[in-house]
């Protein structure tokens, strides 16, 4: 099953409210920029189990999506780092702990409940198991 919706928060200096995505309450919600796409789906795995597995893309980077003219593209390409996206897992995902994929590092909960991602560089896939 794919979840394509997500909650996103917009910056604090835009308008402190929740944008929702969706008519409704996905299982997966997400606390990042605007710039953040967001997609999440599950996975099946042997034993009956299911991967819950999340893609984030930082699209504030210096390459730019537009032709330059007569098919030249930009050569530019530099990061922009993210700090602290948000994950919070509900519904039958809420006993979950995601894991960042390759590294293999479990996401620290903050006060709040929610997964935190220490920093976000252009891309990151998180995954997490029903055991």
């Amino acid at each position: 099953m794919i979840y394509g919706n997500a909650l996103m928060k917009r910056p604090p200096c835009a308008v402190p409210s929740t944008i929702g995505l969706c008519s409704i309450n996905p299982p997966v919600r997400f606390e990042a920029p605007l710039c953040v796409q967001a997609t999440c789906w599950t996975q099946p795995v042997a034993g009956g189990r299911n991967r819950l597995v999340i893609q984030l893309l930082n699209e504030t980077t210096g390459q730019c999506r537009a032709d330059l003219g007569r098919g030249t593209w930009p050569i530019r390409e530099e990061e922009a780092n993210l700090a602290e996206i948000r994950i919070r897992l509900d519904g039958k995902f809420a006993g979950l702990i995601p894991v960042t994929k390759p590294e293999g590092k479990p996401l620290e909960k903050d006060a709040d409940g929610a997964y935190v991602l220490p920093s976000l560089g252009l891309y990151q896939m998180i995954t997490a198991e029903s055991r």
